[in-house]
């Protein structure tokens, strides 16, 4: 391998892509107060307990330094640069920010800072606080520093080595790259030996790469791809009904999957030709189609885009973040979808260069608020054994940077099982909320790896007969449930003739396309708790206009109606609600302080009011095909009503979705079916 001759004078350079992305975020964010200072701070700690010696720390960090250009790099706006070979040319004006490597640091201080905090009565938190204080410290591009190395002893042979970057040097590949190089060099120069020779390249080099690409026919050909795939790109699907925000913080929730559960998902993989990564890929799939009912799923995808480049041996920041875009269906099969999941991920890693910065000018996204894509999942499937001479040390992660949505981080655990990190915008999420989540995507992927299943019954198993919630929460087992549903079918109408009225009662009148943009917005909000197929959702509402919206809502969910009049004895109205398994209950204020107190477990939903339904947009212009319901077989469930109960117990009456909908169309003109 030939090695990179270190630099004798500053060498500016043209910024990689990914660099040009993280600069602009970072000046708009910075512009927006103090509260977003640190939003492009990304960082680990690696927790160390044994005999470590922060002498020999500190001089192997020396030495990974000065063979990491990207640690020793500011960043210019533009104007003139300092002479020397690169990417830029020698003495050259730039409008256009640039990056400045110089060949030792170009800032005063120590390297790697030490704090004994072993005197604290919780030394470890205490630690753990000035770490994310820091985190959370702004960053000057130009004068920097754009990095921070902490050493802090807690306890007599316990340390924790804090770790921050500035995202616009370093992303996950770097920083693991970089860690393992000092763990690297620690170890030869623990037993006695040199520091070994310069292992990364340079970072002229990566930035030569990208130019010559940028130039290059095959840019040309990504860019048709991307804008093919995704011109009728749907509204991403997100895991919450909080509206869209800016990530002010992020908030963490970990969780994990047992060795023998993984095993079984990788075998299930390997029978369809995906890897361990791509099962686990295919599967978060699934998991946003469950939860959200969404039928065209957009997750975002971290591609490195390194292979075969400069940038597979230097660390830098060139990471990629692309929309992979999922059709599922409930009918699909589990194999069905590995293989699909595992020809879009190959497609997508045939067009990785292409930036996503670049897909969403090319789409006219930029300056607005939609999404590109929805929930993100990264597989951290590189190595990262870290040994420092005979200590172990494991990285635990502060901060990969701003979450739109959520971003799920997957790593492969040294006893064989698998590990998550879910990270998620505060503004959107609590930790609580994650901690669900998580939960709701274990349950999916025991599921799918069920123990004892035959291989050809797992690989058969369809998308609508995997559950996501406890079996205690569900009144039966979702089903595949294929069709045109009632609900559907008022949508299509909606769609056809969103003008013409709807619903009339009490002087309030929707039209169609109203009535369909309030009942999606309430759908939303319903399979975000947990409605879906076979899970039956109570209404008590007066007949009103609210009620027909909350009636469609229930069928767009894909959820059971159950009917609850408000005047109803209160025995009577808990027994319906337990009997049937009701874990919502959707209502409004007035009627909610009326109603008797509900069985534990069941939920309460207020309807809002338009003003505050979270759909895109109400009135005539709204495309109910934007909220995909998850449709319905003609024998599943569609309503339950309870007989008066006057020879004995109320009883059940479970009916189908077929008679619902001949029902209906015998009533001819009053329901516009076609």
């Amino acid at each position: 391998m030939s090695q990179t001759r270190p630099l004798r004078t500053p060498v500016s350079m043209a910024l990689t892509g990914a660099q040009r992305g993280v600069y602009y975020a970072h000046h708009v964010a910075s512009a927006g107060g103090s509260d977003a200072a640190g939003r492009y701070n990304v960082g680990q700690y690696i927790d160390l307990p044994g005999r470590l010696d922060p002498a020999l720390l500190r001089a192997a960090l020396e030495c990974t330094v000065a063979e990491t250009d990207a640690l020793r790099t500011v960043v210019a706006d533009g104007g003139a640069q300092p002479g020397g070979a690169g990417a830029a040319g020698a003495d050259a004006e730039r409008e256009e920010p640039h990056q400045v490597v110089h060949p030792e640091l170009p800032w005063d201080g120590p390297l790697l800072e030490e704090a004994d905090l072993t005197g604290r009565e919780d030394p470890r938190g205490a630690a753990l606080a000035l770490m994310r204080a820091d985190m959370a410290a702004p960053v000057d591009l130009a004068a920097g520093p754009l990095h921070r190395f902490v050493l802090y002893r807690i306890g007599p042979e316990r340390h924790l080595w804090f770790q921050r970057f500035h995202h616009i040097v370093a992303d996950a590949y770097a920083i693991t790259t970089f860690t393992r190089r000092v763990a690297e060099v620690y170890t030869a120069l623990a037993s006695g030996g040199s520091s070994p020779e310069r292992r990364f390249g340079g970072l002229s080099a990566v930035v030569a790469e990208e130019e010559d690409y940028a130039a290059s026919e095959r840019r040309a050909a990504d860019r048709e791809y991307w804008s093919a795939l995704l011109a009728d790109r749907p509204e991403p699907a997100l895991l919450g009904d909080a509206p869209p925000a800016p990530a002010p913080a992020v908030v963490t929730a970990a969780g994990g999957l047992d060795a023998p559960t993984a095993d079984r998902l990788a075998e299930l993989g390997k029978r369809s030709g995906a890897s361990w990564a791509e099962a686990v890929v295919a599967a978060f799939g699934c998991y946003v189609h469950r939860r959200t009912g969404a039928r065209d799923v957009v997750l975002g995808m971290p591609a490195m885009g390194r292979l075969g480049s400069a940038a597979l041996r230097t660390p830098a920041m060139v990471v990629n973040v692309l929309p992979l875009r999922l059709g599922l269906h409930p009918a699909d099969t589990v194999a069905d979808v590995l293989a699909h999941t595992t020809s879009r991920l190959r497609e997508l890693r045939a067009h990785q260069r292409y930036r996503a910065e670049d897909v969403r000018r090319d789409l006219s996204l930029v300056g607005r608020g939609t999404p590109l894509h929805g929930p993100m999942i990264n597989i951290k499937a590189f190595d990262y054994d870290l040994a420092f001479g005979g200590v172990r040390g494991t990285a635990r992660t502060l901060s990969e940077g701003p979450v739109d949505d959520v971003s799920l981080s997957v790593y492969r655990g040294t006893g064989g099982g698998l590990r998550f990190e879910l990270n998620g915008n505060a503004a959107r999420y609590t930790a609580d909320d994650l901690d669900t989540l998580l939960a709701e995507f274990g349950r999916l992927l025991r599921g799918i790896a069920a123990e004892g299943d035959e291989p050809e019954q797992a690989d058969r198993r369809p998308l609508g007969t995997l559950d996501i919630a406890d079996a205690a929460a569900a009144c039966g087992p979702a089903s595949d449930v294929p069709g045109s549903p009632v609900a559907d079918l008022v949508a299509e109408a909606a769609r056809r003739t969103p003008g013409a009225p709807a619903v009339q009662a009490a002087g309030v009148s929707l039209s169609f396309g109203e009535l369909a943009a309030r009942a999606d917005a309430l759908a939303v909000r319903l399979r975000a708790a947990g409605a879906g197929p076979e899970r039956v959702v109570a209404v008590a509402l007066p007949r009103s206009v609210d009620l027909v919206v909350a009636l469609l809502a229930v069928g767009r969910a894909g959820a059971v109606y159950l009917p609850v009049d408000p005047g109803f004895p209160a025995d009577r109205v808990g027994f319906m609600l337990a009997d049937a398994g009701a874990r919502l209950l959707v209502t409004d204020a007035a009627t909610g302080a009326q109603l008797p107190e509900t069985p534990g477990g069941t939920r309460l939903i207020l309807m809002s009011r338009p003003a505050e339904d979270p759909a895109p947009e109400t009135g005539p212009g709204h495309d109910s095909r934007q909220v995909p319901s998850p449709g319905s077989v003609a024998d599943g469930a569609a309503y339950i009503l309870y007989t008066s109960g006057s020879t004995g117990r109320p009883k059940g009456v479970v009916v189908s979705h077929g008679a619902l909908a001949n029902f209906l169309a015998d009533m001819g003109d009053r329901f516009p079916l076609s």
